[in-house]
């Protein structure tokens, strides 16, 4: 096996433990009718920095606070900020107790020492590359695909619009005309 069959092999290993992990703690998850995203909130909303706060990302942030709310996981306090409730505070220990079972699920399956091991040789492997192993996660990067909003093609000149650049009821639009 040459260099690079070797290299590929441990990034589709890796790959595969994230995706069995992912996999298993969305199960796990699914059971308890919420998703990781709702524990990430849960997270954020009970930590002191964080708590007058949540997150603003993503589209469906309110869906999934009222979804909390619903469950009594988290009360609003009126003043547009999100509290956890005891209820919450539970559900968040339940939560992590969950995810922190299938990760030892997997360290119990090669044992302690050769886990390790492992974490050892990978941090060797990222320090060579030039990384800090100890670094957060580079965010931001997205994979192959379509992303934004829209149809294809949407937003482009593709669109088989022509020249008009107006896109839309407008001023500019041909099909508006001046009221009479």
């Amino acid at each position: 096996m040459d260099t690079s069959q070797n290299q590929r092999q441990i990034v589709r290993r890796l790959h595969a433990l994230e995706c069995a992990l992912a996999t298993e703690i969305d199960t796990r998850f699914a059971e308890e009718g919420v998703d990781r995203r709702d524990l990430m909130l849960l997270t954020a909303l009970d930590s002191p920095d964080d708590a007058s706060r949540p997150p603003h990302r993503g589209p469906g942030r309110t869906r999934r606070l009222r979804h909390l709310a619903a469950r009594g996981w988290i009360d609003d306090t009126g003043t547009g900020t999100w509290a956890l409730t005891d209820d919450g505070r539970a559900a968040r220990l339940r939560l992590e107790e969950i995810r922190d079972t299938v990760r030892r699920r997997a360290v119990d399956a090669v044992g302690q020492d050769a886990f390790d091991t492992t974490m050892r040789n990978l941090d060797a492997m990222t320090r060579a590359l030039g990384g800090d192993p100890d670094a957060p996660p580079r965010g931001g990067r997205r994979r192959f695909g379509r992303h934004g909003f829209g149809h294809p093609g949407a937003g482009r000149a593709e669109r088989g619009d022509g020249d008009n650049r107006h896109h839309g009821f407008g001023p500019h639009d041909p099909r508006c005309t001046p009221a009479t």
